[in-house]
């Protein structure tokens, strides 16, 4: 990333393999985000659960930040989404799946805690199948609205866009999305070409269709 890389480490004694997160600190200091990693690391220490990735412990020293991390070994959602042969995952996967993502939101949400980066390259899938909610760079806790514009074009609420104010329920709308990304193979508001002004036109007037002859009688 711009602060920093991640690497793949593991403990001396046990073999235990682990992700290690080294941020350099004068990148953070010049970016203006040494607030954004306290706040991340803050949130995360705070956060107990099989769906959403586990800090293990942090240090540092005089040039970088450390942030020991849980390690998922099973590849990116997006890539299960999106292959060499096709795009989209069948329904009984898309509900899988989504019952993994929502049940990391209601654990995060009932913390006061928007995540506000959903997208599948955010979710590893872990050795047992199941979805990992990673990256908590643009998570903050939330008790009415924040304005800060952040997020990935694609998935951006219309309040984000707008500058109207959001809180969770811009992570329900980006779920939305990835729902439709799973079952269809591609953005609902997105296709190639589409430049950025195009792009949140669309998401604000939500203008989006469902293919011809729907998604099947097992969507639900």
């Amino acid at each position: 990333g711009t602060f920093g890389k991640v690497w793949l480490v593991s403990h001396k004694k046990t073999g235990t393999p682990y992700a290690l997160k080294m941020l350099n600190k004068r990148e953070i200091i010049g970016h203006h985000q040494v607030e954004g990693v306290i706040r991340e690391k803050n949130i995360m220490s705070s956060i107990e659960h099989p769906f959403v990735v586990n800090l293990i412990c942090t240090f540092q020293d005089d040039r970088s930040l450390y942030m020991l991390i849980e390690l998922v070994q099973g590849g990116e959602l997006f890539s299960v989404i999106h292959t060499e042969t096709r795009d989209g995952v069948p329904n009984a996967n898309a509900r899988f799946y989504a019952a993994c993502i929502l049940e990391s939101l209601s654990h995060l949400h009932h913390r006061h805690i928007t995540y506000r980066d959903l997208k599948p390259e955010n979710i590893l899938i872990d050795s047992l199948g199941y979805c990992v909610l990673v990256d908590l760079g643009f998570a903050k806790i939330v008790m009415d609205k924040t304005y800060t514009l952040c997020g990935t074009p694609e998935y951006l609420a219309p309040e984000i866009i707008l500058s109207k104010g959001h809180d969770k329920g811009v992570d329900y709308w980006a779920f939305g999305v990835l729902i439709y990304e799973m079952l269809v193979g591609r953005s609902p508001f997105y296709s190639y070409g589409t430049d950025q002004v195009s792009l949140f036109k669309r998401i604000v007037q939500v203008k989006y269709a469902f293919p011809p002859g729907g998604l099947g009688n097992e969507v639900a």
